[in-house]
């Protein structure tokens, strides 16, 4: 994956840390465009609505959200990406989690390419970005 991305999207139900990671990752230069959520299904919603070029090469995913948690925006991200045939998506979740079972049932995930604790720090990031 190239350092600089088209698109990052922000799933995390704290506006002050998409608020945050933003500003991280602009400063940063990862990314020609940012976008936020607080909800799951408002994301999804998002993510069928757009062209398939406007689709983010990453996803930086909270765990612990109401309405639908991490695991579950998981579950069905990957079942539309894959009727869609779409496989550029990756995600790095960013958890304040410190349960190594999260750790753990990330692998399964074929998107999923890290696990970071928050709060976000770019080193952490281009780790998985090379």
């Amino acid at each position: 994956m190239k350092n600089t991305l088209n698109k990052i999207l922000l799933l995390d139900d704290s506006s002050s840390t998409n608020l945050y990671n933003t500003i991280i990752l602009k400063e940063a230069g990862l990314a020609s465009s940012i976008v936020s959520f607080q909800m799951g299904p408002e994301t999804l919603d998002y993510l069928e609505s757009i062209e398939k070029e406007q689709i983010p090469e990453l996803i930086l995913l909270d765990l612990n959200m109401p309405l639908m948690d991490g695991w579950e925006f998981l579950d069905q991200l990957t079942a539309k990406l894959k009727a869609a045939k779409i496989n550029k998506v990756k995600v790095i979740i960013c958890s304040a989690s410190l349960n190594p079972d999260h750790q753990k049932k990330s692998k399964g995930y074929d998107s999923v390419i890290g696990f970071i604790h928050k709060p976000l720090v770019i080193e952490a990031l281009h780790q998985f970005l090379k």
